[in-house]
């Protein structure tokens, strides 16, 4: 959200749009992991082949160059600068980015 449009919120909307997501916080790992193997599964079942890494800590370091370039492709270079520094200060130690 715009840091101008919330600030502009009165604060018993602000008070209920927070109260919601930090009731469905819990809940966003699991949908997520659930997509994305749904999401693998169905490219998968369509006759893409698993190739490219050999031993699981090679997967992991895939998966942090993965994670940090979505993160640069869909936060950083779309979010308010005001607010970034805050969500990195956040999502980055969370998310291995680094």
């Amino acid at each position: 959200m715009n840091a101008k449009v919330w600030d502009g919120l009165p604060e018993d909307v602000k008070k209920i749009m927070m109260d919601t997501l930090l009731a469905l916080e819990p809940e966003v790992n699991a949908y997520f992991a659930k997509f994305v193997q749904d999401l693998y599964a169905g490219l998968l079942k369509k006759g893409m082949k698993r190739c490219g890494v050999t031993s699981a800590a090679e997967e992991q370091s895939l998966i942090k160059k993965i994670r940090k370039a979505q993160w640069t492709s869909f936060v950083e270079d779309r979010a308010d600068p005001v607010w970034l520094p805050k969500l990195n200060e956040i999502a980055k130690p969370v998310l291995g980015i680094e």
